[in-house]
């Protein structure tokens, strides 16, 4: 909300608060609320980039996925043989990598995009 807000021009500040001790149980259900929180970012990078940046981002996250699963099954093979497959914990870590490479990329990207964009407004005026 805040990036929104700033993005139409609104002003933004800070506001102190006072802290006091909770009284009672916490409403959060942390499996849930970070299940809520992780498909909200989502939605929001979705909206917000630009469709190159998507593009670049969709590989990433399934690079994200391949190594997670191959280091889920070497975790696995740790667990009850006792050794893993050989390479799979270097293949994991090495898919888990290009998925975040890609998406940082996509990030950089989307944001040159957008920088390009302001500078032709700028000069079109």
């Amino acid at each position: 909300m805040t990036v929104k807000a700033a993005k139409l021009g609104h002003k933004i500040s800070e506001v102190p608060i006072e802290y006091r001790e909770r009284i009672g149980k916490s409403k959060l259900n942390p499996l849930t609320d970070s299940l809520k929180m992780l498909f909200s970012l989502l939605n929001i990078a979705n909206s917000e980039t630009s469709l190159l940046a998507r593009i670049i981002m969709l590989p990433s996250l399934i690079f994200g996925l391949f190594g997670m699963v191959f280091g889920i099954t070497s975790f696995y093979d740790f667990i009850t043989v006792g050794a893993p497959r050989p390479h799979y914990p270097l293949v994991s870590v090495l898919i888990v990598l290009v998925g975040v490479q890609l998406f940082s990329l996509g990030l950089i990207i989307d944001n040159l995009t957008k920088k390009l964009s302001r500078i032709e407004e700028k000069a079109a005026k």
